[in-house]
């Protein structure tokens, strides 16, 4: 994408409020004073770099097939419905010791069912994205097929709360749930949407104590915990509307927190599944650092993970019909993959077309999605990434209408998109519900209006404020479109109850003045040739000493 980028600069850094940008010096390269131990007055910056597959220590695994589905008489490109003999060769490729490989020939197949990935070690192999690779083509939306398993619930939720759009119509179940493609935990619930239901959390120790940052834990009772171990660390507000926990997450500022985060006292309002690295005594050691503290008065406790690992879905072509998109929150289940309850996973090499949702997921860590494009008609997400943490997003291309472009959801923790170029209706959606401590890195967008919604974003009032502590916006670029004259300032209004946000460099082809909520970081704003253009890698090469 070309960029016309004329050079600006912020003087000064401003801590919070409004920032307005003037011209530059000089075109010289520059270093966030953030990075630098000796100019950061202590202001606190995550540690982005443990986010996909393996930590991004180890590149995505390349696996040879071992079933495919034309011997299960898929017949690519002959108009016929394939989706009982792709189930066939789904069910095959399930006995299999070790790694799986489903692979799908050049050529277009048709799918009119749901296909379940129900084990780990699993990968869903088409021969690439491109004209001469491999076209899934699924014809059918969700709401056409039976409920699959997990949905249920949701269903009676919305029907038991009358959630309706302002039209009236009843929301869809399909608008952030469910996908053709599915890889899940038979059995588990994908999200507990009814309190009635709710049992407590299998609980593997209470946590003692523990700082944010740190890579270890006390823990009451160490008995059962081992080296390499998946588990949950579940914080609680048990202390209502004004719970130090709140506190901790949100910060100051003059905002609303919404009922949702006392209501249920018994269900976690953050989740992070983590690696055991080590036990010794009292002591428990952990992969990536932890988000939060652990004070007693929270009951922090420990949890059984339940996610399936190392499952892969690549070099596909994933469509559905060019049909009008049925509204926001009234979509039809054109939903292509849905991720849950899967750790160190990738999706990678996946063109979606026509798509309600491309991406979807759910109760997740490490996962890497890259190298995936999206275009067509409108959408409602390209990519969302809700209850997960640590997910990476790369190297991709946003070039259809949507509703939320990129999406941290609710839930969203320690997660990161890069290297992103958005062509049409740019949102960097945070939505309502406890998000943090996630990262927009190297993001390149075309605006057409003078005036754009950047951080446009979703959630309802009783998942207030729009974001939780340390969201990152680092090197985002800004192509505007239209023709003003030239030193025209663009306002950009961000998220009023968004707190502790850090926005480092960004820049565009027109001078810019930001808005942003309480205790916001502003460094090097329309400032180009950023020394460090993408935070993700930077720390990452740090951290590997490369």
């Amino acid at each position: 994408m070309k960029n016309c980028i004329l050079k600006w600069v912020l003087v000064g850094v401003c801590a919070a409020g409004l920032m307005h940008c003037q011209k530059p010096q000089d075109d010289s390269s520059w270093m966030p004073q953030i990075l630098t131990a000796e100019n950061n007055r202590g202001v606190y910056l995550p540690d982005f770099s443990y986010a996909g597959y393996h930590w991004g220590e180890d590149r995505l695994p390349s696996y040879e097939g071992n079933i495919n589905v034309r011997d299960f008489g898929a017949i690519p490109d002959d108009g016929k419905d394939d989706s009982d003999a792709i189930l066939k060769a789904l069910a095959a490729a399930n006995v299999l010791p070790n790694t799986a490989v489903l692979t799908f020939p050049p050529g277009k197949f048709i799918l009119k069912k749901h296909l379940f990935i129900e084990r780990s070690n699993f990968v869903l192999q088409g021969a690439g994205s491109g004209e001469t690779g491999t076209t899934l083509y699924m014809p059918v939306p969700m709401k056409d097929m039976p409920l699959p398993e997990g949905m249920i619930e949701l269903n009676e939720y919305l029907v038991k709360n009358d959630k309706r759009v302002k039209s009236g119509e009843m929301f869809s179940p399909f608008s952030w749930t469910g996908g053709i493609i599915w890889p899940r935990v038979k059995g588990k619930r994908i999200y507990p949407y009814l309190p009635e239901l709710d049992k407590p959390a299998m609980v593997l120790t209470e946590i003692n104590s523990g700082k944010r940052g740190e890579y270890q834990f006390t823990a009451k009772n160490t008995a059962g915990l081992n080296s390499g171990d998946l588990v949950k660390i579940l914080w609680y507000n048990h202390d209502g509307a004004q719970g130090s926990f709140l506190k901790h997450l949100y910060g100051d500022g003059e905002f609303k927190i919404g009922a949702r985060h006392w209501e249920n006292p018994q269900r976690p309002l953050v989740q992070q599944i983590v690696t055991i690295t080590g036990v010794k005594d009292d002591l428990v050691s952990i992969k990536t650092p932890l988000l939060h503290d652990v004070k007693a008065e929270w009951q922090t406790v420990l949890s059984p993970a339940e996610v399936l690992t190392e499952i892969g879905i690549e070099h596909l072509r994933i469509e559905f019909p060019e049909v009008s998109y049925g509204g926001h929150h009234l979509e039809h289940g054109y939903n292509a993959i849905y991720l849950t309850s899967v750790a160190h996973a990738w999706v990678r090499d996946i063109h979606f077309v026509n798509s309600d949702n491309g991406i979807l997921s759910d109760d997740c860590a490490n996962i890497t999605i890259e190298n995936v494009t999206f275009s067509g008609r409108t959408a409602h997400y390209t990519t969302h990434l809700g209850k997960v943490n640590h997910a990476l997003v790369k190297n991709s291309v946003v070039d259809c209408p949507s509703e939320h472009a990129l999406s941290f959801n609710s839930f969203c923790k320690a997660s990161v998109y890069s290297n992103i170029d958005i062509l049409q209706t740019p949102t960097l959606d945070q939505h309502c519900g406890t998000n943090h401590q996630n990262l927009f890195d190297n993001i390149r967008i075309v605006v057409e209006d003078k005036q754009p919604d950047l951080f446009k974003h979703g959630g309802a009032g009783y998942w207030k404020p729009t974001h939780g502590r340390y969201n990152t916006f680092w090197n985002i670029d800004l192509n505007f479109t239209f023709s003003e004259q030239a030193g025209d300032t663009v306002i950009i209004k961000g998220i009023n109850d968004g707190p502790d946000a850090r926005l480092i460099g960004f820049n565009g082809n027109y001078p810019l003045k930001f808005e942003y909520g309480p205790n916001a970081y502003f460094e090097g704003m329309n400032q180009p040739a950023i020394e460090v253009p993408s935070l993700y890698e930077y720390q990452l090469k740090q951290r590997l000493n490369q």
